[in-house]
Formats: structure tokens, C-alpha cells, sequence
């Protein structure tokens, strides 16, 4: 009985998807280089609809998730993702100084 040498996967396993929800495009930029430097998959939106939309779709690994966005507040949004993906960790940013 000779023994079959174990094969690789077809496809490597995909790198972890850090979502990041900011509204500021200099700042997901920034952030998206610094991610995929770390060696992270990064996908950005900039709007909590985008954000609805995505989750409807995708289950990130993690979000990173702005405070304040342009039509939602960050806060509120953390129990909708928990809902929506009950297993994704929220972290919250924010560019404020106050």
C-alpha cells in the first residue's frame, strides 16, 4: 500500500478582511496601506448605507468603525453589525480632538 502525498490546497487561504467605515478618504487611504502593509485584506466605505450594503454580502473579520460618519452616528451602528454579523469585533476610530 503505497501512501499519496498529501496535496496543497488549490487555493491559498484568504488573508483576514478588516472593513473600514470612515468618511474622511485621506484618512481610509491611510488606513487601508497601513492594513495591507500588516498583512490584512482592507476593504473601505464611507457611509453607513455602504456599510449595510456590505454586510449583506461580506463578513469582515473585523471593522473598524468611525465615531462620527456623514449620515450616522458610529455608536449606533455597533449594535446593527452585531445583529447583522454577531461574531465581527467593532473597533472604534476617530480623528477628533475633542
Amino acid at each position: 500500500m503505497s501512501r499519496q502525498p498529501i496535496q496543497p490546497p488549490i487555493k491559498p487561504p484568504s488573508k483576514p478582511l478588516v472593513l473600514i467605515v470612515d468618511d474622511d478618504p485621506d484618512l481610509t487611504a491611510l488606513t487601508e496601506v497601513h492594513v495591507r502593509r500588516w498583512g490584512y485584506s482592507a476593504h473601505s466605505v464611507g457611509s453607513a448605507q455602504q456599510l449595510r450594503r456590505v454586510l449583506e454580502n461580506q463578513a469582515p473579520d473585523v471593522v473598524l468603525l468611525d465615531v462620527m460618519l456623514g449620515d450616522a452616528d458610529g455608536t449606533e451602528l455597533v449594535p446593527e453589525i452585531h445583529r447583522r454579523r454577531p461574531s465581527v469585533p467593532v473597533i472604534m476610530i476617530t480623528r477628533s480632538t475633542s
